[in-house]
């Protein structure tokens, strides 16, 4: 949130009452854009040994979903009034000790991941401020580094690291004051493995990545050094790295943030190309610094973490989905199936030697439904 007063001279912390945001407001807030440079490299984290990415056809559009759509500004303010504890609670005002935390400083531009992270760091604040604020049932969600949360992951041998991880905070609320304590000493490497990660998500800089390249066969411009191809393979690596981290630890949502956009990611219950590895809805591009009232990575961050991991847990878990064997074959069979179903009016395709009839091949399988359990 930028410093409604101007600079960083004041003692933000003894604001006047009227210059208080409350919680909502925080989240609302314009953020200053966060400028980066050119990276010597364009090429994202290899998240394959087998190099063989998801392909952008069994990627689906969560805004235009007809299970659960992703909300645009209004509908995620009409979602949280609907909960009207948490909605009240979000009227109140930041307290002291808290308004330094949520101040953006000017800063030079980035030129790392590592950098971006630190610059994320209000947006994150406000996010957690507000899921404390807004906690239900007991049950205060926090977003925080990685690896402070790892259940699950030494079991199932599990060796990857998300940069964030979102979980059940460890607090208690004293007797006395009724005031929340986190328990900071249950997040040591030690406690870190009972912490189940439940919303992982991703930092990238957006010099390498951005959610536009995946429609670079449709919207391309040489304003860059990158090439169509580069561009396309350097979106699939990113969401083939975040949907495993999710995959492997039974997450439903996750996410990807830049210095620029954020994007939510879903796993779903539905079979695109008659498969189930690999399908995913996408959000829009979501803006980190917008004009206030209109959606941003602030509000969305908060929303998907309201609803899917405190409200409505059940949404925001879904049992892994094995990889298939002959997954390299599987993933040409559908890009070709794509531009068959694109360019040729017959009624049925020849796929690996089967005769494939032309509905099969729709990319918006509506068959199952998203939350079904699996048998």
């Amino acid at each position: 949130m930028v410093d409604t007063l101007g600079n960083m001279k004041v003692d933000v912390a003894q604001l006047p009452e009227h210059c208080k945001p409350t919680y909502w407001e925080a989240l609302m807030a314009f953020e200053e854009p966060i400028e980066s440079l050119c990276l010597g490299s364009t090429s994202n984290t290899e998240p394959t040994k087998d190099k063989v990415y998801i392909p952008r056809e069994l990627m689906g559009e969560w805004a235009e979903s007809d299970v659960d759509p992703f909300p645009d500004f209004n509908k995620l303010k009409w979602y949280t009034q609907q909960h009207r504890q948490a909605w009240r609670k979000l009227q109140q005002k930041v307290n002291d000790k808290d308004i330094p935390g949520v101040m953006t400083p000017h800063a030079d531009p980035i030129v790392s991941e590592v950098d971006l992270e630190a610059r994320l760091k209000v947006h994150f604040n406000i996010v957690n401020l507000a899921l404390e604020a807004a906690r239900c049932a007991g049950t205060h969600l926090m977003i925080a580094g990685g690896r402070c949360a790892t259940a699950g992951n030494a079991e199932a041998n599990i060796k990857s690291e998300p940069d964030k991880a979102s979980f059940v905070a460890p607090t208690k609320i004293d007797p006395c004051s009724g005031a929340l304590i986190y328990c900071f000493q249950e997040l040591d490497h030690e406690n870190a493995k009972n912490v189940q990660n439940i919303i992982p998500g991703e930092v990238k800089i957006w010099y390498k990545f951005r959610r536009s390249f995946l429609e670079a066969d449709d919207n391309f411009d040489d304003y860059d050094e990158f090439n169509k191809d580069q561009r396309i393979i350097e979106a699939r690596k990113v969401f083939t790295q975040i949907y495993q981290y999710m995959n492997e630890r039974d997450a439903a949502i996750g996410y990807v943030i830049t210095d620029y956009e954020l994007i939510c990611v879903r796993r779903i219950r539905k079979e695109r190309y008659g498969i189930r590895y690999g399908v995913l809805d996408i959000s829009p591009s979501i803006p980190l610094s917008i004009e206030q009232g209109q959606l941003n990575a602030k509000l969305a961050l908060f929303y998907i973490h309201l609803k899917y991991g405190v409200l409505e847990p059940r949404l925001g878990l879904m049992p892994r989905t094995p990889k298939p064997p002959k997954w390299r074959g599987l993933v040409k069979d559908i890009r070709c199936a794509r531009i068959l179903r694109n360019s040729v009016q017959s009624r049925d395709y020849n796929l690996r030697g089967g005769r494939v009839q032309r509905e099969q091949l729709n990319l918006d399988d509506k068959r199952e439904s998203m939350y079904e359990d699996d048998n």
